[in-house]
């Protein structure tokens, strides 16, 4: 590794590691240079001779990058098995443990067993819900689903995902969740939660992660 002379926070020798996420902006911003650095295809350079990709992409022997994306690791850690979590971990997994704040032993219902869905249903199994329901439309993503955690899959390219929910809980689940991002997915989590009755009982909870597409018109506009 080589430093720039305005780069301070790592040296030559260091591990590191590269990320897409500025790690010194708060606001989420990207400066000039990090678009620049994101655009596909990569931006192609030459350094002591060799071909780099100036990126913060993975997949290449040698890269420039800006400081703003380089993250410094201990040199006791395992440089074969380390990689940084895409965004659908911290999406999936934490709309589970920090959003919704699941426990052992309460229902949720996935919709979408992409990236998303299945870090979100892997969060679930891993604080003990039960049962957790995959959505989808294949029977090759349910079945991958299960991999993750789930402990049941409901095929909506083939029935009523909201009546087979019901039929499986009784009354519905008491968290929905909706990692595809349509309008029809964004009225089924609604429907698959239970009831609340004002007084009695709080009704379950759906959470809208998917993002909807811009030609889309969402239920929730």
């Amino acid at each position: 590794m080589a430093r720039g002379h305005a780069v301070s926070h790592v040296k030559e020798g260091d591990h590191v590691i590269t990320t897409w996420i500025d790690r010194n902006n708060a606001e989420g911003k990207l400066p000039p240079v990090l678009h620049a650095l994101n655009q596909r295809p990569p931006i192609m350079a030459t350094w002591r001779g060799k071909p780099v990709s100036a990126s913060a992409a993975t997949w290449a022997e040698h890269v420039i990058a800006s400081e703003r994306v380089v993250v410094p690791l201990d040199n006791d850690v395992a440089t074969d098995v380390t990689s940084i979590m895409g965004c659908a971990v911290p999406t999936g997994a934490g709309a589970i443990v920090n959003t919704l704040q699941v426990r052992a032993g309460e229902s949720i219902a996935i919709f979408g067993a992409g990236g998303i869905g299945l870090c979100a249903i892997a969060a679930a199994a891993a604080v003990a819900a039960y049962p957790i329901i995959a959505v989808d439309m294949t029977e090759e993503k349910l079945s991958f689903a299960r991999g993750f955690g789930a402990t049941h899959g409901v095929n909506a390219n083939s029935e009523d995902a909201v009546k087979r929910i019901i039929a499986l809980t009784g009354e519905g689940v008491d968290y929905a969740l909706d990692a595809v991002g349509l309008p029809i997915t964004q009225e089924q989590i609604l429907q698959a939660v239970r009831s609340g009755a004002p007084g009695l009982r709080r009704g379950g909870t759906a959470l809208q992660v998917g993002l909807v597409p811009p030609t889309s018109k969402a239920l929730l506009d």
